[in-house]
C-alpha cells in the first residue's frame, strides 16, 4: 500500500522516472553497477529536496507533503545520502579497474572485434574479471592462435586455470 498526503505522490512518480532511467538510459560498460542507481537517486534527492521544502516551509507544523509518513524534502536528503554512498561505493569497489590494469583487456577487445563467435566474445568479458598477469597470459596467448576468433587452446589460460 502506498499512502502519500499531498504532493507526495510526486516521489513514487520521480522513483519511476529514476528507475526507468536506469533500465533504458544506460547501456554498454555501466550497466549493472552502481553508478547508474547512484545517478538516479542524486537526482530524485536534487529534485525532491527543494520541491518538498518549497512546498512544505509554509506549515512546518503540518507536513502536508509526505510520501510513506515520511516529508519529501526528508527523501530528498535521504536519496541524496544513498546516491553519494552508493556512488562512492562505485568508484572504490572499482578502483582496481584503473585503465592501465585494464590495458590488456581493451588490446584483447581490439583483437576480438571482427569475431562472431560468441565463444571468444565470452573471452573479453571474462578477461575484465581477471587479476592483471591472467590478462596478459589470455592476451599473448590469443596473439598467438593462428585463428584468434576460436580461442580452443587459450580457454584456460583467458580463465586462468
Amino acid at each position: 500500500m502506498i499512502a502519500w498526503r499531498g504532493a507526495g505522490i510526486l516521489m513514487f512518480f520521480f522513483g519511476a522516472a529514476g528507475f526507468f532511467f536506469v533500465v533504458l538510459g544506460f547501456d554498454g560498460p555501466a550497466k549493472g553497477t552502481l553508478y547508474p542507481w547512484s545517478l538516479a537517486a542524486l537526482g530524485i534527492g536534487a529534485v525532491s529536496l527543494p520541491i518538498g521544502w518549497l512546498l512544505n516551509r509554509r506549515r512546518p507544523r503540518d507536513n502536508t507533503h509526505d510520501f510513506m509518513f515520511i516529508p519529501m524534502e526528508w527523501w530528498g536528503g535521504l536519496l541524496l545520502v544513498v546516491g553519494g554512498g552508493m556512488l562512492g561505493a562505485h568508484f572504490f569497489l572499482n578502483a582496481e579497474s584503473e585503465p592501465e590494469a585494464q590495458a590488456p583487456c581493451v588490446e584483447l577487445s581490439g583483437v576480438l572485434a571482427s569475431c562472431t563467435d560468441p565463444a571468444a566474445a565470452m573471452l573479453g568479458v571474462l578477461c575484465t574479471q581477471q587479476p592483471p598477469d591472467v590478462q596478459a597470459a589470455c592476451l599473448s596467448c590469443m596473439q598467438a592462435e593462428a585463428d584468434p576468433c576460436s580461442p580452443t587452446n587459450c580457454q584456460s589460460a583467458c580463465i586462468g586455470r
